[in-house]
């Protein structure tokens, strides 16, 4: 999926906490975040030096775990600022909602589309 903004922020790749991956560098569409700024990464980094597009206000698919509720259209969602996974779990950062119309059952994991609005 193309990520697209009207404004995003750039980003150096290397201040971005984003989910692990093999060649350590931030991929696109990954939720991250720095600070208290949270989005989707707007493109993949082939070096942490890159100038990476941090999508504040986008619609995109993300993983999400849902904790004892369900996630359903409209729950908001929060982003673990160290692991940099997604739940409706509160006490992470605020990332924003789901706007899929499947349904994740409590405990499960799942891909659904996300409306970052922090």
């Amino acid at each position: 999926m193309s990520y697209t903004s009207t404004n995003p922020i750039m980003v150096t790749a290397s201040l971005l906490n984003h989910p692990a991956h093999a060649n350590g560098l931030v991929a696109e569409g990954d939720p991250c975040c720095v600070g208290a700024l949270a989005g989707f990464a707007g493109k993949s980094a082939a070096a942490a030096t890159d100038e990476i597009p941090l999508m504040l206000n986008d619609v995109g698919p993300a993983a999400v775990t849902a904790g004892a509720a369900a996630i359903s259209f409209g729950t908001q969602l929060y982003l673990d600022p160290s692991a940099c996974t997604l739940s409706n779990t509160a006490g992470g950062l605020p990332f924003g909602a789901s706007v899929d119309t499947t349904t994740i059952a409590a405990g499960q994991s799942g891909t659904i589309q996300v409306r970052v609005s922090n």
